[in-house]
């Protein structure tokens, strides 16, 4: 008689306790709960149906949102340091503050001699940036290449979408009115420099599509208040309207169309344009 290999059952048994499994599948379930609860309140996580919280949170915002809140109260905090700003402290940019009567920046090295499709993407990472000095020191040296840059600026037009998008979509007030600045200046610094922006529209425009909702919805909502933005110059409607004009101006015959899409709001400002419908 062929005799069976293996352990017995017995000793199995014995060494192991009971075969079954149920009432030790149980303990496991049981310790299993147990611990993630325990790994949840450490860190500070509550499930989605634990309280109304987060459907409290969700309503206010909502709320905020119904009665036109002002686009400053919607600012995205960004922790992520720029490319700028980790290039600047560590002393690889060629740009310096000079602290005299009018604070301004100097360069270096000459900048009729500087490596356009290296340095000007980065000074414009550092657009988002919104304490100082990285915001100043980003936005005066932009302006400086992109004045003295002609048709070197054209080839790193795509180069620079990523940073302005980011920019833009810190939704800061200030930020937004510098990227409109770089915006003009970069459609003008040379030749089709406009038109080469237009394929990027769908990237750097939404942004400004919601500073029409927001600001114009807010505005609607002043009552019998006086809104002192236009002698300020801090109105970000117009300095947003000022900007697309000057883009569609220097787009071609495809800026419109193009803005028309992603800002129905927006009305030509170029004679000869002809409307949508």
């Amino acid at each position: 008689m062929a005799q069976r290999l293996g352990p017995d059952r017995n000793m199995v048994t014995s060494l192991w306790g009971s075969t079954e499994g149920t009432p030790r599948k149980e303990n496991s379930r049981a310790d299993n709960a147990e611990i993630e609860d325990t790994l949840r309140k450490a860190s500070g996580n509550t499930p989605r149906d634990s309280g109304g919280s987060r459907s409290g949170r969700r309503t206010k915002t909502k709320s905020r949102l119904m009665k036109g809140a002002n686009i400053k109260d919607f600012e995205v905090a960004d922790a992520r340091s720029s490319l700028f700003k980790v290039h600047y402290e560590r002393g690889d940019l060629p740009v310096q503050v000079s602290h005299g009567a009018v604070r301004k920046i100097e360069w270096k090295a000459d900048i009729m001699t500087l490596n356009y499709d290296h340095y000007l993407p980065i000074f414009v990472s550092g657009l988002k940036e919104a304490k100082e000095p990285y915001c100043f020191i980003a936005f005066s040296s932009t302006l400086d290449l992109l004045e003295y840059g002609g048709e070197r600026v054209l080839a790193t037009v795509p180069k620079l979408v990523q940073p302005l998008k980011k920019a833009l979509d810190t939704k800061n007030r200030d930020v937004i009115k510098r990227v409109c600045l770089v915006l003009r200046k970069l459609v003008t610094a040379a030749p089709f420099c406009g038109e080469a922006l237009v394929p990027y529209y769908r990237q750097i425009l939404p942004i400004f599509n919601y500073v029409f909702l927001m600001e114009s919805n807010a505005q609607s909502n002043l009552g019998d208040r006086i809104d002192y933005g236009q002698r300020k110059n801090n109105n970000l409607i117009e300095t947003v309207q000022t900007t697309l004009e000057i883009m569609e101006e220097h787009g071609g015959e495809n800026a419109f169309i193009n803005i028309k899409y992603i800002i129905p709001v927006y009305d030509s400002s170029v004679r000869g344009v002809q409307p949508l419908w």
